[in-house]
């Protein structure tokens, strides 16, 4: 049974009621809350879009189109981060990208290391180095309109392959008589018996499959960009079916339950010399359409187990078909005081499932306004297709992770 406990209080109280979108689901080739996986793309935002001409810094108008375009020598749009009091439009710069401020000085309000987010070019990628993790890109907002392929997602010689353990998990008593599958990456550098971060990684075989995930993370590791780190790839019952809308959309405890009493808990069982850090900012979520605000909720309702979130297409509109659903997270962050200690990726585009795209930039807006770590990536005539969120599965996950030890 579905609870919602004080978040549908807060939502009965009024004060978050309006920030709900309307999400429609009909036409076919969209991932809806009842299933449908995106094959080719999606319906044309229909939500709004960035402005051509932008707000003024500080103002929370819309994001300024113009600053130039990654990969043609542009500067970062938004490098200021939230604590600068507004998103600063690059202006162009040399070819390669320009240096950008620090990117992780919003943590010290968020309770992260001050350290995250580190200088880096403007452009996607690039290498990392040194004695933390460092992001290739900035704080804040950015355009982008071109979506190659990472070479990260693609094998390397010499890069030795992680384990990639399966089992099956169906004694939920969270979600009685279901039946999923876990895959547990763990890394070759990884030494038996000592702490290691990780991340949970909803509809895991898509990130597999599609995304190539656990391939970008094996390149990453290698090349000293990422700490050695383990990562739970964890299906739903029914793949894209209704369980996986009850289960992500929903923003009640139950898949939070699921995941820190049961699915964690399995592993250990699985791998009892993988130990699997206790640090906060050592553990992470990350999830696609839906598995956005599933993994969001991770990290709103236990910011004291995950801290680094990193959603891609993410559904936060009023989908869940019982209970509150994540189109009330801009106001539930905007009325929460103190902010929680969270780092949040997030991307849309110009042509994701209606109303995606409005409610990712409501939820950045909040993310801003207090304070939070937060970046989030427009992709002008991105649909969405699964090509488009990988193309930025690299400069995710270095910028999720910066500030983290190496």
């Amino acid at each position: 049974m579905k609870t919602a406990g004080t978040l549908n209080a807060l939502l009965a109280s009024g004060l978050a009621a309006a920030w709900f979108f309307g999400c429609t689901s009909s036409g076919t080739n969209r991932e809806t809350g009842t299933g449908g996986k995106s094959a080719s793309g999606g319906a044309t935002q229909t939500g709004g879009t960035p402005g051509s001409t932008g707000g003024a810094p500080g103002s929370g108008g819309a994001p300024s189109a113009t600053g130039g375009i990654p990969g043609s020598g542009g500067s970062v749009l938004g490098t200021g981060g939230a604590n600068s009091g507004g998103l600063s439009a690059g202006t162009g710069g040399a070819t390669g990208g320009a240096t950008i401020p620090d990117a992780g000085s919003n943590d010290a309000s968020t309770g992260l290391d001050a350290t995250n987010g580190g200088g880096g070019g403007a452009g996607r990628g690039g290498a990392g180095g040194g004695q933390v993790v460092v992001s290739p890109v900035a704080d804040g907002y950015q355009m982008i309109t071109t979506y190659p392929a990472p070479p990260e997602a693609t094998r390397k010689a010499g890069v030795p392959q992680a384990a990639l353990d399966v089992f099956t998990m169906n004694n939920s008593q969270v979600f009685p008589n279901t039946t999923r599958t876990v895959k547990v990456f763990i890394p070759a550098q990884y030494v038996a018996g000592t702490a290691v971060p990780f991340m949970v990684i909803l509809d895991g075989d898509e990130q597999i499959n599609m995304f190539h995930t656990n391939i970008v993370m094996e390149n990453l590791i290698f090349q000293n960009r990422l700490p050695v780190m383990a990562a739970i790839f964890v299906n739903t019952p029914d793949g894209f079916g209704p369980i996986r809308s009850l289960e992500y959309d929903c923003i009640d405890p139950d898949y939070s339950n699921f995941v820190l009493n049961e699915l964690l808990p399995a592993v250990k069982v699985q791998h009892p010399d993988l130990n699997l850090t206790t640090d906060p900012n050592g553990r992470g979520a990350m999830g696609k359409s839906s598995g956005g605000p599933g993994s969001f909720t991770l990290g709103w309702l236990h910011p004291e187990a995950f801290r680094r979130i990193l959603t891609l297409n993410g559904s936060f509109v009023n989908q869940c078909r019982d209970g509150a659903g994540a189109a009330v997270y801009p106001g539930l962050v905007s009325m929460t005081d103190p902010p929680k200690p969270l780092r949040v990726y997030m991307f849309s585009g110009s042509m994701d499932n209606p109303g995606y795209a409005a409610a990712n930039q409501a939820l950045a807006d909040a993310l801003k306004a207090k304070n939070y770590a937060w970046r989030y990536v427009y992709g002008v005539g991105a649909q969405h297709a699964d090509n488009f969120g990988s193309s930025l599965v690299t400069e995710a996950l270095l910028w999720v992770w910066a500030g983290y030890p190496l």
